[in-house]
């Protein structure tokens, strides 16, 4: 059911539009504005008749949390802008704008695009229901599984001859639904090359007793048979789908690493990786913020998912409101519900961004779901309002299961460029040659747009235990060294070093208190990193030059925990005075005596009270002299004035975007012109001639 206004804007959008959605080049050429609900008490009355399209508007509005005072509620309205998109079929776009403080989009999309059959509600097996454990939403998950295993290539993981038939240590087996067992490699009782699947969840705050951990002196007991898991819902849903998939095991790391031990902990730790990599499927408990909540959730469907209309010339067809919406049967209908209604009348009213289901849950949050979700050929999210399904070739969900539209695509993107994305373009041997340099930059090139993401969206993310943060990362870093092929140094590479050093935390992050990787690594801090753009070999000035490199590990793995490390580093020092104007609430940067204009941004935001502004100088580390100019230099504070010893806490870096600039900014800025000069060659191009000021080793620990 739709209320009056909701009837109105529909019949507008339907009127004009029709007849020449084919012909549209341009979405801007058929638009238009609306005035929806213009109070407060309208939308309540909207919603207390059951106009679908407002109670998905009031869902958001609740999601978002906006809050409606008495002030807000009398000068409530709502505007709706609504326009066209006949790239590559007829899309009716709605925005719903609240005071500009709240969008909602939503759009009706074609159910039957041009002689391709796409219709959500006739995949066998499948069919709306209020519940995300239902048979229907199993069928669809196996659907498609069974598509991506039947005709995804790129979504195959190749297995080097010697773990062809490689499994975990430790499996849960779930053949049998009345005895749930941990069988072990050890002692046979795990076929070789056995399918299964994995588990991604997050542990979340609970009592350690109600915990349910595999522990030293339980791993014997649970090879005849694992306690009850009913109290445990998170694991006990996810062996239910992991059975209504048609496998027979699953690997969930708090039941198959022993907990207690450190010594199983690192050894499977370094395993994690391979894992999720050769699993079958990982299972999501998208929505779950511990493991008591589970994997299966009750919905409104109308809200939920997407609703079946009707639109012919200016009748409007929507679902019977006698129809019962609360069972398990259709709650919309299906094509040929609308019996002899041309099907390209026929539209699904659709959320503009479900993908925000995913990125506002709990387990979006947690670092260590990125490396699951990384490595895995095929995740399966269970949020509290749909399924999500996402592979290399298909990122799918019940609203859109035959792939996602744009606009929720490009969250996804960094599926698409994994490690085994590039696996047939370059040789995997570490100690291979290239046939040329240009492969071989192409490689390298490659590999740092797959890391600088990585580290990025993996930064977002938040750990338990900080000391994991390079240990939630490694399986990922382990993947990519054979795009690398170098040493892997606490978060970054040898290769191309002193570029990956000017690591930005934008926001100001803070240090971690227990001590996990050196200074001049991001893992030292908590917060979202970000790397500048890589740079051509062509306009790159190295200004330091790496003579050392050390980490020292915890254990064995060169991917996981480091106790220590060190930069050895021949460059110019610079002394830096930082004054604090008052007025202006801002640090002014003196060089020389002299003010220069670049910005100082702080690694950690609590390190103003913390550092001595009278041992800071800064290190210049390189210039980029091409289209977009840029200078970069780390702030450094002394720590052993003998020594020479040094820590990274800030950056100081400035892009300038065309030729005069820089040549100007070079002239009369203290910073630059301490290094040397940069000049506009005859043919346009800039060159930089270093100074003649003595170079000195220091060392950033």
């Amino acid at each position: 059911m739709f209320c009056e206004t909701c009837l109105v804007l529909l019949r507008t959008i339907r009127k004009a539009s029709t007849g020449i959605e084919s012909t549209l080049e341009d979405p801007s050429q058929i638009e238009g504005s609306f005035k929806h609900h213009a109070t407060y008490d309208a939308l309540q009355k909207a919603l207390a008749i059951g106009c679908i399209l407002c109670k998905k508007l009031w869902a958001k509005l609740r999601d978002e949390a906006l809050v409606l005072d008495d002030d807000k509620i009398a000068a409530f309205r709502l505007d709706c802008k609504w326009f066209v998109d006949a790239k590559p079929m007829a899309i009716l776009y709605i925005l719903i704008d609240y005071e500009s403080e709240f969008f909602f989009l939503c759009c009706l999309k074609p159910v039957s695009p041009s002689k391709v059959v796409s219709d959500r509600l006739l995949l066998p097996g499948y069919h709306e229901t209020t519940n995300t454990g239902s048979d229907a939403c199993s069928a669809l998950a196996k659907h498609w599984l069974e598509t991506c295993l039947s005709s995804h290539r790129s979504c195959e993981r190749s297995r080097p001859l010697a773990l062809k038939q490689w499994t975990p240590d430790r499996l849960i087996c779930v053949k049998d639904v009345d005895s749930i067992v941990l069988c072990l490699h050890e002692m046979g009782n795990i076929p070789l090359g056995v399918k299964y699947a994995t588990l991604s969840h997050c542990w979340g705050k609970i009592p350690d007793a109600q915990r349910l951990l595999l522990m030293r002196d339980n791993i014997d007991s649970w090879t005849r048979g694992i306690p009850n898991l009913q109290s445990m819902k998170t694991f006990h849903h996810a062996i239910t789908v992991c059975q209504k998939l048609g496998l027979e095991y699953i690997w969930i790391n708090s039941l198959c690493i022993i907990q207690d031990s450190q010594d199983d902990w690192h050894q499977q730790a370094s395993l994690m990786g391979r894992v999720y990599k050769y699993s079958q499927c990982t299972i999501t408990a998208t929505a779950a913020e511990n493991d008591t909540v589970g994997c299966f959730f009750n919905r409104d469907v109308n809200t939920c998912l997407p609703i079946r209309v009707g639109l012919v010339q200016n009748s409007i067809h929507f679902p019977d409101s006698t129809k019962d919406h609360t069972s398990d049967s259709n709650s919309n209908p299906k094509s040929e519900d609308f019996g002899s209604m041309d099907l390209t009348s026929l539209y699904d009213f659709h959320e503009g961004d479900t993908w925000e289901d995913i990125v506002n849950s709990p387990a979006w949050n947690r670092s260590w779901i990125f490396q699951e979700r990384f490595l895995s050929p095929r995740v399966l999210h269970i949020s509290n309002r749909q399924l999500f399904w996402e592979c290399t070739e298909l990122q799918a969900s019940e609203s859109h299961p035959f792939g996602l539209p744009d606009n929720d695509h490009q969250r996804l993107h960094f599926k698409t460029r994994s490690p085994f994305h590039y696996q047939g373009q370059h040789p995997i041997d570490i100690n291979c040659e290239t046939n040329t340099l240009l492969s071989d930059r192409q490689r390298l090139d490659n590999a740092f747009d797959i890391w600088k993401e990585v580290v990025h969206t993996y930064s977002l993310g938040k750990l338990t235990k900080g000391s994991d943060k390079l240990v939630a990362i490694s399986a990922v870093a382990r993947e990519l060294q054979p795009l690398m092929r170098s040493r892997y140094l606490a978060g970054l590479w040898q290769v191309d070093l002193v570029p990956q050093l000017e690591w930005r935390c934008r926001s100001g992050g803070l240090s971690s208190t227990v001590y996990r990787a050196p200074s001049w690594s991001w893992a030292s801090i908590d917060g979202m990193i970000t790397f500048a753009e890589s740079v051509s070999p062509d306009s790159y000035y190295p200004l330091v030059e790496i003579l050392e490199a050390v980490t020292c590990l915890v254990g064995e793995d060169e991917f996981g925990q480091v106790q220590g490390g060190h930069l050895k580093l021949l460059g110019q020092t610079i002394d830096l005075e930082i004054l604090l104007d008052l007025a202006e609430r801002e640090e002014i940067i003196l060089v020389n005596g002299q003010p220069t204009n670049f910005p100082l941004l702080k690694d950690d935001k609590s390190m103003g009270t913390r550092i001595s502004t009278k041992k800071l100088c800064c290190l210049p580390l390189y210039l980029n002299l091409g289209e977009e100019s840029g200078f970069s230099n780390l702030v450094l504070e002394c720590v052993d004035i003998t020594k020479n010893v040094y820590r990274r806490v800030r950056t100081m870096s400035y892009l300038y975007f065309n030729v005069e600039e820089i040549v100007k900014v070079s002239l009369k800025d203290p910073l630059i012109s301490t290094i040397g000069n940069i000049e506009q060659t005859k043919d346009g191009s800039l060159a930089f001639k270093r100074g003649s000021a003595d170079l000195r080793e220091i060392v950033i620990v």
